[in-house]
């Protein structure tokens, strides 16, 4: 296995050096014929429009047209293409656990690490394990900004931040498209997806509208002993986003997102197998949100005001099986989990425009988050767990405030030097009632001022090498077991580089990273009758080291080569009851690495071309330690101590396309790869696994 990751990493690291790819700007399908320059992708991440090269911290840019080329739906399928970024699907829906550089958010009842942005709004929830999905279809981008982005995005974002940026309606043609893809899991079921956008100007020149809505059945591969294909699930979303820009100095947007996911089982099966043999109950869950962003923009002359309104209604739902709390199968009929996620968010933005040596951000940010949830389960009342019968802010609500500013000054035409801080303060309250009519309740405040300083030298135009220091902030929280834990901060160290050569059909990012970790949050399995609960513990220091390459090249002939590849080395500095000194984080894999080559051909003379495209993947097994209490003696029992299997994941894809139609054969998982991305610590070998081989049909027309 070792020798077979060396082999793929070797592979990786000779044709990221070799200047054959990279990642984020591969030809979009219909546009790549032209002559842009791969560093000349703008973006805004640093809240003001910028070119990738000019941005002085490492950041990846996907555009929609890369997605539609992969063929991908979520971000799992994207996930090692992009350095630094993996993902843990802990359940059917609803249920990621989303890492960036090697920060896992544990086992426990912890915030998350990384900030999930759609256009200008927040979107993550105070609650890990609880990432939310968002279906790629119909954006203008998406960027991952990788390193703590504490100053600009709170904290949320002490590992980085994804940010979904729409598609903005036109203001002066009707356009849209209209897609179908049919899916076919070997040895499982059959599924389809249907997409469709339409957008218009509402006064021409002045304000427009787009529609996009869209339904996926995902086929299931998992069979239960009374239903076969049970992990299938159904995904129904719309958007609707109105923007007004007559051009001067006013400009608005509105955007609102419905989306709907619906699974009766998880994806967990049987070691080795596509089955769940013993499983005769269904496990139905559900997550609905609704998000609204309001945008509002003026422009005084030399400084933008920006006003960011969001609203976000979440509702998760799921019903488990007695075996998901650790009792014999039969002793329990069911547990269920309702939560209602409401959060508002205020911002206010005023960034410079002009030209001077002097550029900033600066703002005033709010947001008001209300959890409400009831967990209840259906034994005869004697074997009742109070614990887990409860209901109140399940699990936590909060108040936050910040006040931030980034001022960039420009000593020449080379050099510029960046100073950003954020001062945040955070509220946070849990209230519960459980079956036993025992009410708890806790409130704790916590504060931190997160700074970074960057420097950026350009050698050239298209060449730049940055050197960032940034600070990261998770707050702390509450317990199921009525126990808290405190804050945790992450200091992070970069030097990276940025190129755009040969007449920009090259382009290079690579960085070295160092990471400096206190009181770092971990999870521990606490009894709890004949159960485990999760809790989340301060676990002393971490440390260590990364690097991340991704590099694109359009070689001609109309062929695109890709490849990226990051190591970890973070690892615990001190040994505490829930991790030993010199071990890695849960679930984080040391190395991933990707390969794509795709090529575009003319066939005959009436506009129609060929194209086709492979995509490799790789990520190495990562490790799992549970440990829980002994309560006769105090000391540390080990429940799980494994490395999962290396993934190798490899997809193929076909087609043909003209300026108003495309058709593409893919296949998914060339190698039938069988590794498990979320094992289930109490049976060997078993828990969530890679999806078997899929074959897929697509058809798409553009107006």
């Amino acid at each position: 296995m070792r020798q077979h990751q060396g082999t793929t990493v070797a592979f990786a690291v000779a044709a990221v050096l070799a200047g054959t790819q990279a990642h984020s700007q591969s030809a979009p399908a219909r546009a790549s014929d032209s002559a842009a320059s791969l560093g000349e992708v703008v973006v805004t991440a640093s809240r003001r429009k910028e070119r990738i090269v000019d941005v002085p911290y490492a950041i990846t840019a996907v555009s929609t047209a890369e997605i539609e080329e992969r063929g991908s739906f979520d971000l799992k399928q994207l996930q090692y293409s992009i350095p630094g970024l993996a993902m843990n699907p802990s359940n059917a829906i609803g249920a990621d656990r989303i890492q960036l550089r090697g920060i896992d958010s544990g086992s426990g009842t912890g915030l998350p690490t990384v900030g999930i942005y759609v256009d200008d709004v927040g979107i993550s929830i105070d609650q890990q394990q609880r990432d939310p999905g968002f279906p790629l279809v119909d954006l203008e981008r998406i960027e991952v900004l990788r390193g703590p982005q504490g100053t600009l995005y709170g904290q949320g974002s002490v590992s980085g931040t994804i940010r979904y940026l729409t598609r903005d309606p036109s203001l002066t043609e009707f356009e849209g498209f209209a897609d179908a893809t049919l899916t076919s899991v070997d040895k499982g079921g059959t599924g389809y997806r249907l997409n469709a956008a339409l957008g218009a100007p509402i006064v021409e020149g002045a304000s427009g509208v787009r529609f996009v809505a869209g339904y996926d059945k995902s086929a299931g591969w998992i069979d239960y002993a009374r239903r076969k294909d049970a992990n299938e699930s159904e995904t129904k979303y719309a958007r609707i986003k109105a923007l007004y820009d007559r051009g001067d100095a006013l400009s608005a947007s509105l955007l609102y997102q419905y989306l709907d996911v619906v699974a009766d089982a998880n994806n967990v099966s049987d070691p080795g197998t596509n089955e769940r043999s013993s499983e005769l109950n269904i496990d139905p869950a559900s997550d609905q949100s609704q998000l609204v962003n309001l945008i509002v923009n003026y422009d005084f002359g030399g400084v933008e005001l920006t006003s960011s309104t969001g609203y976000l209604d979440r509702t998760y739902k799921f019903d488990a099986s007695g075996r998901a709390l650790g009792l014999p199968a039969g002793l329990l009929a069911g547990a269920r989990f309702d939560t209602d996620f409401e959060q508002l968010t205020q911002e206010f933005r005023l960034a410079s425009t002009g030209d001077g040596p002097f550029r900033y951000v600066i703002g005033a940010w709010y947001r008001d988050f209300d959890s409400r949830g009831t967990r209840g389960s259906l034994p005869p009342p004697a074997l009742q767990i109070a614990a887990f019968v409860r209901s109140g802010t399940d699990p936590v609500s909060s108040e936050s405030t910040a006040v931030f500013g980034d001022v960039t000054y420009v000593f020449s035409d080379k050099l510029e030097a960046s100073v950003g801080l954020r001062w945040y303060d955070d509220e946070r309250t849990t209230e519960n009632v459980n079956s036993a009519g025992v009410r708890t309740s806790a409130t704790a405040k916590f504060d931190a001022t997160s700074p970074r300083f960057n420097l950026l030298y350009k050698w050239s135009d298209s060449v730049s090498t940055y050197a960032t220091v940034a600070k990261g902030f998770r707050s702390g929280g509450f317990n199921a077991n009525n126990t808290s834990y405190d804050a945790e901060t992450l200091w992070s160290y970069e030097i990276g580089t940025k190129a755009a050569l040969l007449d920009g059909r090259l382009y290079l990012d690579a960085a070295v990273y160092s990471l400096r970790y206190d009181d770092r949050q971990s999870g521990t399995a606490q009894p709890l009758g004949p159960a485990f609960v999760n809790i989340t513990t301060n676990g002393g220091e971490a440390s260590g080291e990364g690097l991340e390459f991704a590099l694109t090249s359009q070689l001609g002939a109309g062929f695109t080569l890709a490849a990226t590849v990051a190591w970890n080395g973070v690892e615990y500095d001190n040994t505490t009851f829930e991790r030993d000194a010199g071990t890695r984080f849960d679930y984080v894999p040391e190395t991933t690495a990707s390969l794509s080559l795709s090529q575009r051909i003319p066939i005959g003379s009436g506009g129609i071309k060929g194209f086709w495209r492979a995509d490799y993947q790789y990520a190495d097994g990562f490790p799992v330690v549970a440990r829980t209490i002994n309560p006769a003696t105090g000391g540390r029992v080990t429940l799980a101590n494994l490395v999962t299997e290396d993934q190798s994941l490899l997809n193929l894809r076909v087609g043909f396309d003209t300026e108003r139609y495309s058709v593409t054969l893919g296949v998914e998982n060339v190698l039938d790869e069988d590794a498990l991305t979320f094992p289930n610590i109490f049976v060997a070998n078993g828990g969530v696994r890679v999806r078997p081989m899929t074959y897929s049909l697509n058809l798409r027309y553009d107006w």
